[in-house]
């Protein structure tokens, strides 16, 4: 939080909000939890650094709409999903940084004066593929969730003509480059309706 005049902080407070209760209900959360020793879970004080989690809660807030709004719907969806040099300890700990003089600083903490710095979060697609399937079946229960999760160079494999990219050492931006990349790609299927009474 920021006050006027007041340096950014971190506090804690039970939790309420939705989307962030939703997030902690999927199995990778909950399991990271678990994991952590009583005390650690107990005396939130003084959790360790490596225990934090950072939640999902805007891309599921994101798919909840989508569920909503376009219930057959089929998803490509590209990213990031791990981020080079990020200082901030954590799953899926975000990339924060600043650029001062045409010099960029990476930052230690997300703690930072907000409009000062850009903040880049991972996508974390075994996570992303258990929210759509959540947030389908709970906004459609007849349908399930089609989908599956691939790096950048394999998608190009599978959909792309990608020896048209190569160049003549050999080397092949489509396959080579972004090689912390992945796509996405989901849909919906509805179950057929029977009728157990008969005709």
């Amino acid at each position: 939080m920021s006050e006027e005049g007041q340096p950014v902080r971190q506090y804690m407070a039970p939790i309420t909000d939705r989307a962030i209760g939703q997030c902690m209900q999927l199995p990778g959360w909950q399991a990271t939890i678990d994991q952590q020793p009583w005390m650690h879970r107990i005396m939130n004080p003084f959790v360790r650094p490596d225990s934090f989690v950072y939640l999902p809660t805007q891309c599921r807030m994101l798919l909840d709409l989508i569920c909503h709004a376009r219930p057959n719907h089929h998803l490509i969806i590209g990213d990031f999903d791990e981020l080079p040099d990020v200082q901030i300890p954590g799953k899926n700990a975000p990339l924060v940084a600043s650029k001062e003089g045409g010099i960029t600083y990476d930052h230690k903490s997300v703690l930072v004066r907000p409009g000062s710095a850009d903040i880049f979060f991972p996508t974390d697609f075994p996570l992303l593929a258990h929210m759509h399937s959540h947030a389908v079946h709970q906004h459609l229960p007849q349908s399930e969730v089609r989908g599956h999760h691939l790096k950048a160079g394999e998608f190009m494999r599978q959909y792309a003509n990608s020896a048209a990219a190569a160049t003549r050492n050999g080397y092949n931006p489509l396959l080579q480059d972004y090689t912390n990349f992945s796509i996405y790609l989901g849909g919906t299927v509805e179950h057929p309706r029977v009728n157990l009474a008969g005709d």
